[in-house]
């Protein structure tokens, strides 16, 4: 169904943020915003719940995270040209 509906500036702008974190058109955003609301809870999408856990006191050293990261990606090319890829 097509309609017109006037939505306020702050409406259009959650839905604009919406849009460019889930990578989504408009009107599917729109939808499902409305779908979760009203409760009409739609089959085609599963609901993502991640469980919390406590991991207790740590701490990471991201002083030489990129170094790590590109030493990582030069092993998997190095791996992938063995296989032929």
């Amino acid at each position: 169904m097509r309609t017109t509906v006037t939505l306020d500036e702050d409406v259009v702008l959650l839905l604009q943020r919406e849009m460019e974190v889930r990578r989504m058109k408009f009107k599917d955003v729109l939808n499902g915003a409305l779908r979760e609301q009203l409760g009409g809870g739609g089959d085609d999408e599963v609901p993502l719940a991640f469980p919390m856990r406590d991991l207790g006191p740590c701490a990471v050293d991201l002083t030489h995270a990129n170094q790590l990261a590109d030493e990582l990606d030069s092993l998997e090319r190095a791996h992938a040209l063995e296989l032929g890829r």
